[in-house]
C-alpha cells in the first residue's frame, strides 16, 4: 500500500496579467487555475494577443515567467519567478552577485517571507556548512542574512 502525503501549504505565484503576488494551493495549479489571481485577469489577458508559453516549471524545478526584457531573463526569456517576488519584496532589481535562497529549501515555496537575498558567497557558504552546524547556528546565521536586506 502506498503512502501518499498531501500537501497543506499554498504556494505564491506571480499574477501572469497584472503581476500581484497570490497565493493558490498545489492541487489548484495543477488543474491550471495558478496563473491569474482572479477572474478579471485571466479574462483581460484572454482579450490581449497571446504570448506563447507565458509561465512554466524549468527542468530544475523552478516558475519560470516570460519576460525577455528582464536583466535576469535567460536566452529563451525565462526568468525564475522567486527572483521576480524578491525584488518585489525588497523594492529594486537584484544586484550584481545576489541571489535568492529558498528558507524552507522547497524551490515552488515562493512566499516572499521563505526568500532572502544574500550575496553568493554567502549562499555558497550557507550550504555548504548548513550539515556542520547545529540548528541554532543555522538560524543565528539567517537572522543575520536577514538584517542586512
Amino acid at each position: 500500500m502506498k503512502n501518499y502525503t498531501k500537501n497543506t501549504s499554498k504556494i505564491a505565484r506571480i499574477c501572469a496579467f497584472c503581476g500581484k503576488i497570490f497565493y493558490r494551493w498545489p492541487s489548484q495549479y495543477n488543474e491550471g487555475r495558478g496563473k491569474f489571481c482572479s477572474k478579471l485577469c485571466k479574462a483581460k489577458s484572454e482579450s490581449q494577443p497571446k504570448t506563447p508559453f507565458p509561465s512554466k516549471i524549468t527542468r530544475h524545478k523552478y516558475f519560470a515567467i516570460r519576460i525577455p526584457s528582464h536583466p535576469r531573463s535567460h536566452t529563451n526569456g525565462y526568468v525564475y519567478e522567486h527572483i521576480l517576488i524578491a525584488e518585489k519584496k525588497i523594492g529594486r532589481k537584484l544586484k550584481q552577485g545576489e541571489v535568492v535562497h529558498h528558507i524552507d529549501g522547497n524551490r515552488l515555496n515562493n512566499d516572499p517571507n521563505n526568500l532572502l537575498v544574500m550575496m553568493l558567497g554567502e549562499h555558497f557558504r550557507y550550504h555548504n556548512t548548513k550539515w556542520q552546524i547545529s540548528e541554532s547556528e543555522k538560524i543565528k546565521f539567517m537572522k543575520s542574512l536577514a538584517m542586512h536586506q
